[in-house]
């Protein structure tokens, strides 16, 4: 199966050279809301999805589970890898350990936290490995750890912080409740000119999230069986309303999203802190770049180790790396610094200690 995509501003080709039904249905569920494109024009990213060793002559094997290749490298996690060849154009390799029949590959299902198995987050996984990744190499792109929206004829509205601050509640508030229009729901891709491109990716929505809304909680669990609800009631009694979640569609759950690029109006950057009552303050541009890479630094960790691992090899094998983190990250600074001078970008003080609903409210309006 072959598909060609408009994805952050580029022609995305995704090939599933060997995979079964279920990767097929989901992939092509999960991407149809991007526009496919029929265009003639090389694509900017081939994307190559197929099981067992990603094809490579291995040049160097430092640590083990980074392997150095003869025009990139190949980063190996559990149940996959992904490896990175920075030519024209920019080739990507995705290779899933398929999931097997049976009672294993239920109990595994069972245990993950999302009650789906490999197959079943392709495209969760395409978004957070490959594609996301992907904009390391892009010129004119930055990524910002953040929930995005728009509402009306306005500008985006960029919402970020470290994980689990509200990013995610506010967001629900806003699109079920404001009328405002999905953007991204985790990590925003945004370009020198201001823009904000669509992360399509599906909402990851915890337990915590359905308090009090039975609206979405009936969206997420329209059609689906009676074992995945009693799944998310096994796992909530075992793990908590943190230890349990489901993906929807942007469309499902808020039935309003955008497909284009959209300037960005306004920047929130949500902090706990020792504060009695919520309060925003405005902050320069030199600092909302600051706070943001910080986020996104540690967000993408796993693969900033292997960019290092990769500069690392390089030097011991006297080869010009594909790629630099202190490059990429000193091209984020510049880029963000350019694009936060045009817009407003604020700190949202949250108390520690607060009652999630009057959280919800008074930060929403104050964005609002």
């Amino acid at each position: 199966m072959r598909k060609t995509y408009k994805i952050f501003g580029n022609l995305v080709q995704i090939n599933l050279l060997s995979g079964n039904e279920i990767q097929k249905q989901t992939l092509l569920q999960h991407f149809a809301l991007y526009d496919e494109s029929e265009e003639e024009d090389s694509p900017n990213l081939i994307i190559n999805i197929h099981k067992g060793n990603i094809p490579n002559k291995t040049q160097a094997l430092n640590p083990k589970i980074h392997i150095e290749t003869e025009r990139g490298f190949i980063s190996s996690f559990p149940k996959m890898s992904v490896g990175f060849e920075n030519i024209k154009p920019l080739k990507a390799d995705l290779s899933l350990d398929f999931q097997k029949k049976g009672i294993l590959k239920y109990l595994k299902r069972l245990y993950n936290i999302q009650y789906n198995t490999i197959d079943q987050r392709i495209s969760q996984i395409l978004h957070e490995l490959v594609l996301i990744p992907a904009v390391y190499f892009d010129p004119r792109q930055f990524l910002v750890h953040s929930s995005a929206f728009k509402k009306n004829s306005g500008g985006a509205v960029l919402i970020g912080g470290t994980g689990g601050v509200g990013k995610t509640s506010l967001e629900i508030e806003l699109c079920m409740n404001r009328d405002y229009s999905f953007i991204a729901d985790d990590i925003s891709v945004l370009d020198d000119e201001g823009n904000i491109w669509p992360n399509l990716s599906f909402p990851k929505i915890y337990a915590y999230n359905l308090k009090n809304n039975e609206d979405l909680k009936t969206r997420i669990f329209k059609n689906r069986r009676l074992s995945d609800k009693l799944a998310w009631k096994l796992k909530y009694m075992l793990n908590g309303a943190s230890g349990v979640r489901r993906n929807i569609s942007p469309e499902d759950a808020f039935e309003k999203f955008e497909k284009n690029k959209t300037k960005i109006d306004k920047y929130y950057i949500l902090i706990k802190t020792d504060v009695e009552e919520i309060s925003i303050q405005k902050i320069n541009a030199q600092k909302a770049s600051e706070m943001s890479i910080s986020v996104i630094q540690a967000e993408y960790f796993q693969f900033n180790n292997h960019i290092l691992w990769h500069e690392f090899n390089c030097n011991a094998i006297n080869k010009i790396p594909i790629l630099k983190l202190n490059d990429v990250l000193l091209k984020w600074k510049s880029l963000s610094e350019k694009v936060f001078k045009n817009i407003d970008c604020y700190v949202i003080n949250v108390p520690l200690h607060i009652d999630h609903k009057k959280f919800v409210k008074e930060t929403a309006d104050i964005i609002d």
